[in-house]
C-alpha cells in the first residue's frame, strides 16, 4: 500500500525548518517539532532501526563531549540521545535485518565495534581489527553489509589507506572472527549489499574505469566472486543499495541480479555519483536526492514513472545517508546537518 502524502512541488525548508534542535540530549519530552526539522549535530552516517523506531548516527570525536558515539535520534521529536561510546572516529554503520545489532566502523582505530541494541540502553558488546596488509598496513572499512538472517555475521568490504586502487577484498567476520576465505584486492567491490538471501552478495567496483558489477557466494568458508559484468552501472564514487530484490545506484540503474546474466531494468535520468537512493518497497516508491541546491525525486517503484520533485531549500554542504523512515526521511550533511522529513512534505 502506497504511503499517504501531499503532492508538493516546492519543498522550502527556509521556511519549513522552523525547530533547530542541538546535538546536546535530551529526554525526548520536548514538544513535537514542526513537519519538516534539523538536527544540529556532526555526524557520518545514519540509519534507521524499524524495531525501535530510532535513527542511529555515528557521531566523531569533534562533536566534543559526545564524540566518538552512536547516537540515538527520535525521529519524531527530535530528541538526541542517549550517545553511546564505541571508539576512535566511527563511521560507516550497517544494521542486523532483525535489529538486534549495530556494526560501527571505527575509522580512527581501524576497527569494528559492535552494539548490542536488545537491552533498554544499547551497550557495546564486541570491537574487532579486520587484519592488515604486510605492505600497506591495517584493514580499514570502506562498506559493510550485515548477512540477512545472520545478525552475529557481517560482510566488509576492505580497503587500506594512501593507495590507489585501494581495495582489500571483502571478507566475512562472524562475532569478530574472519572466515578463511577472502575475494582478491587491488580490484573489487568497493561498495556491498544483500538482497534477501545470505549466500549472495552483490558488490560494485567503483574505483577503477572496469566498473564492474560483481556476484558473490558467501558460505561457511568466506566470500567467493561468481562473475563480475561490465557496463550495467558506470562511474566513480557511485554507490548501490537494494531492497530486497533489485539493486538501485545511486547513478541511476535498476538491476534486477537474479537472471544467469544480470540485467538492466531500468535508467533514472539525471542521477550520478553525488546523488542518493532510498527505494521504499512498501510504499513502491524510489526516492532519491541529488544537485547542489538538493532536489527530492520521487518514482514509482512498479512503473519508474516520475511522480513529483521537490527542492530543499535551507540546506548547506554535501548531503549523505538518506535513510527511509516509513514516516518520513532523513539525511546528514557535512556541515553537521540531520535532517528530517516527514510524508506530509515529500513529493509523490
Amino acid at each position: 500500500m502506497r504511503r499517504v502524502a501531499m503532492k508538493a512541488g516546492w519543498l522550502f525548508l527556509a521556511a519549513l525548518l522552523l525547530l533547530s534542535v542541538s546535538g546536546c540530549g535530551g529526554s525526548g519530552t520536548s514538544a513535537p517539532p514542526p513537519a519538516a526539522f534539523t538536527i544540529t549535530l556532526a555526524t557520518n552516517d545514519l540509519v534507521y532501526n524499524p524495531f525501535d523506531g530510532y535513527i542511529y548516527a555515528s557521531v566523531p570525536s569533534r562533536e566534543g563531549v559526545n564524540g566518538n558515539s552512536v547516537a540515538l535520534i527520535n525521529p519524531v521529536s527530535g530528541a538526541v540521545g542517549p550517545y553511546i561510546f564505541v571508539g576512535s572516529e566511527p563511521g560507516k554503520l550497517a544494521l542486523s535485518d532483525d535489529g538486534s545489532y549495530l556494526y560501527v566502523a571505527l575509522d580512527g582505530s581501524a576497527e569494528v565495534a559492535r552494539l548490542d541494541l536488545l537491552p533498554a540502553t544499547p551497550v557495546a558488546d564486541i570491537r574487532f581489527s579486520l587484519g592488515s596488509d604486510p605492505t600497506f598496513g591495517p584493514y580499514y572499512v570502506d562498506d559493510m553489509a550485515v548477512l540477512p538472517s545472520n545478525p552475529r555475521s557481517v560482510a566488509v568490504s576492505r580497503k587500506v589507506l594512501g593507495v590507489s586502487p585501494r581495495h582489500a577484498g571483502v571478507a566475512v567476520y562472524d562475532d569478530g572472527a574472519i572466515r578463511t576465505t577472502v575475494t582478491p584486492g587491488a580490484t573489487g567491490s568497493n561498495v556491498i549489499t544483500f538482497a534477501g538471501s545470505p549466500t549472495t552478495l552483490y558488490g560494485y567496483n567503483n574505483e577503477t574505469s572496469l566498473f564492474g558489477f560483481y556476484r558473490m557466494a558467501i558460505d561457511a568458508s568466506g566470500v567467493t566472486v561468481t562473475d563480475v559484468t561490465q557496463s550495467l552501472i558506470s562511474g566513480y564514487n557511485v554507490d548501490i543499495t537494494s531492497d530486497g530484490t533489485f539493486i538501485y545506484a545511486t547513478s541511476g540503474q535498476v538491476i534486477d541480479p537474479r537472471p544467469a546474466t544480470p540485467s538492466l531494468v531500468a535508467t533514472i535520468p539525471g542521477m550520478g555519483a553525488t546523488t542518493l537512493v532510498a527505494p521504499d518497497p512498501v510504499g513502491r516508491i524510489i526516492f532519491y536526492l541529488t544537485g547542489t541546491i538538493p532536489t527530492i525525486y520521487s518514482y514509482d517503484l512498479d512503473t519508474y514513472v516520475l511522480l513529483g520533485s521537490s527542492d530543499i531549500l535551507g540546506i548547506s554542504g554535501v548531503t549523505s545517508s538518506l535513510i527511509d523512515l516509513g514516516i518520513g526521511l532523513a539525511f546528514r550533511t557535512d556541515t553537521d546537518q540531520v535532517v528530517v522529513l516527514p510524508n506530509a512534505v515529500l513529493p509523490y
